[in-house]
């Protein structure tokens, strides 16, 4: 059960610190980019603990929605991967009246929204999985023109059917944070989530003989346990660049399953690779590309793994390797399972 967080900056079993802003001057020498005045108790927050994780926030954006959040943004411009200045986000580069200032575990966006207020913006969530997206209105016909302006649009605010109302004020958005206590050393914290039903070997046989492939043993003896279930605490190899969060669940029914990722695969997408789930670092994936019977397992960049429409995905060279085989893999992490 969670215990509700309120805003407490000596909380230091709720936020971590990730590494020490180099000058503080830097807050203010933001302001001045964007145009706009960051609200006070982000800027505390930003100074008490600067680039802050949570152990566990999760925050409410609707009935189908309750991301969890993974990190603030870096005022330091030497972090070239995580920085508040202006990165691109999913090929966007222009954000006003919109400022991001955080990322979900998923790697969508948390931003605040200047377009209604000057001195108390709201939070909004963009999902950036709708970024790649363009809906038309069926009453209106577009010109060629018109639909490549859309799909090339580089600005935020084009794309409104991907960004979410959240709170209408950051010390609302920290107000409405819910942590969970860490779990005991030697286990792994799974966050339950009751919609997602149990599955059996035979649902695991029928996709792998309608796809026509085979699992490794160890991730089909695992995946009966942990399908659809998000995993806390488990840097891979003690490295908290890289953690595996979530597997992809084995029910069709659920955005986040595995079938829909092996369609995409059979349409030419993956070739021999097939991601199992996600987290810190990317998508995480099966490697079959030298090995049909045990895989090794790689990650790859969301972004890389989101938009691949136009090229084979074993082409990129961006991949990560993190294991000979799922079994060596989960014993990489803090709290590896029984895979037996």
């Amino acid at each position: 059960m969670g215990r509700r967080q309120t805003l407490d900056f000596n909380n230091k079993e709720f936020w971590s610190e990730t590494e020490k802003i180099a000058d503080e001057k830097l807050i203010y020498e933001f302001e001045a980019k964007i145009g706009h005045k960051l609200p006070e108790n982000f800027i505390e927050l930003s100074k008490m603990f600067h680039h802050g994780e949570t152990k566990k926030a999760r925050f409410y954006v609707n009935e189908d929605m309750s991301p969890t959040l993974s990190y603030m943004l870096s005022f330091n411009k030497e972090n070239k991967a995580n920085n508040i200045w202006g990165i691109p986000f999913y090929g966007l580069t222009e954000f006003d009246p919109y400022v991001v200032i955080a990322q979900d575990i998923a790697g969508n966006l948390i931003a605040l929204d200047y377009s209604k207020s000057e001195t108390e913006p709201s939070v909004v969530f963009v999902d950036h999985e709708l970024l790649g997206m363009i809906f038309l209105e069926e009453d209106r016909e577009y010109s060629d023109e018109e639909i490549e302006a859309m799909e090339t649009s580089e600005r935020l605010k084009d794309f409104p059917w991907a960004i979410f109302p959240v709170a209408d004020s950051f010390l609302d958005f920290l107000n409405g944070l819910e942590g969970e206590d860490p779990p005991e050393d030697g286990e792994w914290y799974v966050d339950r989530d009751d919609t997602i039903n149990n599955i059996n070997k035979s649902i695991i046989d029928g996709i792998e003989k309608e796809y026509d492939f085979h699992f490794p043993q160890s991730y089909k003896n695992l995946i009966i346990q942990y399908h659809g279930k998000r995993i806390e605490y488990n840097p891979i190899s003690n490295n908290d660049e890289f953690q595996f969060l979530t597997f992809y669940t084995l029910e069709k029914n659920s955005t986040l399953n595995l079938q829909r990722q092996i369609e995409r695969k059979n349409k030419g997408f993956w070739g021999k690779i097939i991601p199992f789930g996600f987290g810190k670092g990317g998508t995480y994936a099966f490697d079959y590309s030298k090995n049909q019977v045990e895989p090794t397992i790689i990650s790859m960049p969301i972004k890389q793994s989101l938009f691949c429409k136009n090229s084979i995905m074993e082409k990129y060279d961006t991949y990560i390797k993190h294991a000979n085989n799922f079994e060596e893999f989960c014993n990489k992490m803090k709290y590896p399972p029984t895979v037996d």
